[in-house]
């Protein structure tokens, strides 16, 4: 009577191994370990021991391919290479390198990774690996290298982080297969892009002595003529007026629009609640590509810009910059939607530091107050100076996301029932809209005059 208990306690041990088993064993290894118990079973009903030898054989079988399963992966080393830098929907190969260190090899290997981007709220965006997904690999045997190669293309910016990589891999008799979760960690900066804008708006500007600086000295884009000027050191001997020149005695030339563009000056409002949707549909990184695009599109033209960003901290990049596009890329690439603090708070000192700019405001909020600060500065700097307000509407990017519909609500409930509110005498603020699915490049076609 005193063995009992022990004995229901191994009972319950062997069944509880057999169950472990029976989860990661294939149905092959399923199929014996079914004979086996079978074999059991008829042994203690029947007492013929050629039957409990049977099971044993049968038992000793599935532990030797349990071990041999778990000493292979137990013994593995890996090491992954992949670029530091890439761009949105670049097709970057990411390579592993695994060593075996054990004294049996590893079977029908297979290795996978992990791939996300933290978001500020805490949140996970996973990135899938292009089709098939894994590396494939029949023997890893000890002492031999062996490489395999994957393919990540990251469909959105940010920093994406990479790893655990999990190795799959099992005995020479494929009854088991073990999965190991090795902790190797890797970042990836993925570069935002733009798209190529067929066009600028055109913003009223202040001219005045940014004007004699002749800030772009090449022939303007518009020949529009709108008058001389003295020569300047830089300007092209085509442009010259002579029968002005020969009248004044000193050279004068042809004053054309482009040569008095101001600067442009793009504001990005990095308010957290511009963090709605998935992925690339994401209100927010529409904001990104906006930005983006419209320097790129100053670039082209010859056109100066300043591109400052309203976030936690208020950063800054001009086209004076070394390499200004790139720049701008790398800290899009790791700028987080993390400002608590209303646009219209900090909109003044923006304006009042670039108050010879053409300015566009580029954000995620509906209500009316970035409209009417930018407004009142406009009219405060005088002159006929005026600025452009992009909106990227956030409810079409809010369908699949708790968190955007609440801070859609809260926008709806900011902004009441009134209309827009007006004060007479200030200056008009040119108003652009677009939503999910709409295409960036024609986003001023309408009223473009640039």
């Amino acid at each position: 009577m005193t063995f009992r208990p022990l004995l229901m306690l191994l009972l319950l041990l062997f069944a509880l191994l057999v169950i472990y088993l029976w989860k990661r064993s294939s149905w092959e290894g399923r199929l014996i370990m079914l004979t086996a118990l079978l074999a059991l079973g008829a042994y203690v009903r029947l007492h013929f021991y050629l039957l409990l030898l049977v099971a044993l054989c049968l038992f000793s079988f599935i532990g030797v391919a349990f071990l041999w399963a778990w000493l292979a992966s137990a013994c593995l080393k890996i090491t992954r290479e992949i670029k530091e830098e890439a761009m949105v929907g670049e097709n970057i190969p990411v390579r592993y390198k695994i060593t075996s260190r054990g004294v049996v090899p590893l079977f029908h290997t297979r290795i996978w990774d992990m791939a996300y981007r933290q978001r500020n709220d805490s949140r996970r965006d996973e990135v899938d690996f292009e089709e098939p997904g894994y590396v494939g690999i029949l023997k890893i045997t000890a002492g031999i290298d062996m490489e395999g190669m994957i393919h990540l293309k990251p469909p959105v910016r940010g920093l994406m982080e990479l790893g655990p990589i999990a190795v799959q891999g099992g005995d020479p008799f494929g009854i088991f297969s073990l999965t190991r979760w090795l902790p190797i960690a890797d970042e990836l900066l993925v570069l935002p892009g733009w798209v190529l804008m067929n066009g600028l708006p055109s913003i009223p500007s202040r001219l005045g002595n940014r004007e004699q600086e002749h800030l772009i000295s090449k022939e303007g884009h518009s020949h529009e003529f709108l008058g001389t000027r003295p020569y300047t050191e830089g300007d092209s001997l085509r442009g010259v007026h002579w029968p002005l020149t020969a009248k004044h005695n000193q050279l004068i030339v042809r004053q054309y629009q482009r040569e008095v563009e101001e600067e442009m000056l793009v504001i990005l409002d990095a308010d957290r609640d511009a963090d709605i949707g998935d992925g690339a549909e994401n209100a927010f990184e529409y904001l990104i590509t906006l930005t983006l695009s419209l320097a790129n599109a100053a670039s082209e033209l010859g056109r100066p810009w300043t591109l400052v960003v309203a976030g936690k901290e208020i950063r800054k990049i001009t086209h004076l910059s070394k390499e200004p596009l790139l720049q701008a890329q790398h800290m899009l690439a790791r700028l987080q939607a993390d400002c608590d603090v209303p646009i219209e708070t900090v909109i003044d000192d923006i304006r009042r530091e670039f108050r010879n700019a053409a300015c566009i405001l580029l954000t995620a909020r509906t209500d009316f107050a970035p409209a009417e600060a930018l407004s009142r500065i406009d009219t405060q700097l005088g002159d006929g100076i005026s600025s452009v307000m992009i909106r990227v509407d956030p409810s079409g990017f809010s369908i699949s996301t708790g968190k955007g519909i609440e801070s859609i609500r809260r926008r709806r409930k900011s902004m009441g029932t009134s209309p827009a509110p007006q004060h007479m005498g200030h200056a008009p603020i040119t108003e652009f809209t677009i939503s999910a699915g709409d295409n960036i490049a024609d986003l001023f076609l309408s009223r473009m005059t640039a």
